[in-house]
């Protein structure tokens, strides 16, 4: 393990493409936490995945700030951290994969932009983000697929906008499921696939714009209760 002067500490692996640093936890404790895009001359690619990551800093960390560097971060990597109030990616962001459970429960994040090069938001990625309010797809979106239970039971949860030439094709089972505010989502013409009550329980929802209509969804009780 590393860690240098940061705030974080690192662990070195190998890819494809050579050595790189992974994030395996916090050092320093701090309001506001900057991970930094390169450590020692070499690239910082991924967030570790695992209930232990963030433990140290659940209750004390309010911001993040994600370099463009990062291309995945990992299964439950950022749960219970319930003070983490926004989460910024740098622009020009290699992001692919939010996986499963990595912003569980972390119940002050207000809102979320996510990069267009993520392909993949895991199940249980933004579960029970009580104070989520909007959440925001880049325009040319790459992502493919929305995990089961994503968004479940972001209560607070008002819009989602997927952005224009969003390639999204799957939202899964209980997607949104009591988002129980979601008044607005836009729909991209891409949509192949709405899983069993993806929007279950959204009882403020009052369409949803898809090719300039209204879309009932594919897959049978996709809004059943």
């Amino acid at each position: 393990l590393f860690s240098g002067n940061m705030d974080v500490s690192f662990e070195k692996y190998t890819d494809a493409d050579g050595e790189a640093y992974s994030v395996v936890g916090v050092r320093v404790l701090s309001k506001k936490m900057v991970i930094p895009s390169t450590f020692k001359g070499i690239p910082v690619k991924t967030i570790t995945g695992g209930p232990n990551t963030f433990i140290v800093g659940r209750n004390y960390i309010k911001s993040i700030v994600i370099p463009n560097s990062i291309t995945d971060i990992r299964h439950y990597a950022f749960e219970d951290c319930i003070v983490l109030k926004n989460v910024t990616f740098e622009e020009g962001s290699q992001l692919k994969a939010i996986e499963e459970g990595a912003f569980m429960h972390c119940s002050s994040l207000e809102s979320i932009n996510i990069p267009k090069s993520v392909t993949r938001v895991g199940s249980f990625a933004f579960q029970s983000c009580f104070s989520l309010s909007r959440v925001v797809f880049e325009e040319d979106s790459n992502l493919n697929t929305v995990g089961f239970n994503t968004f479940s039971n972001c209560s607070n949860l008002l819009s989602v906008e997927f952005g224009k030439n969003s390639k999204l094709e799957t939202l899964g089972q209980d997607a949104f499921k009591d988002a129980v505010k979601l008044k607005y989502i836009e729909m991209p013409d891409s949509i192949i696939k709405v899983d069993k009550r993806a929007f279950s329980g959204c009882d403020s929802l009052e369409y949803n714009e898809y090719n300039n209509g209204l879309y009932l969804g594919i897959e049978e009780n996709a809004y059943a209760l």
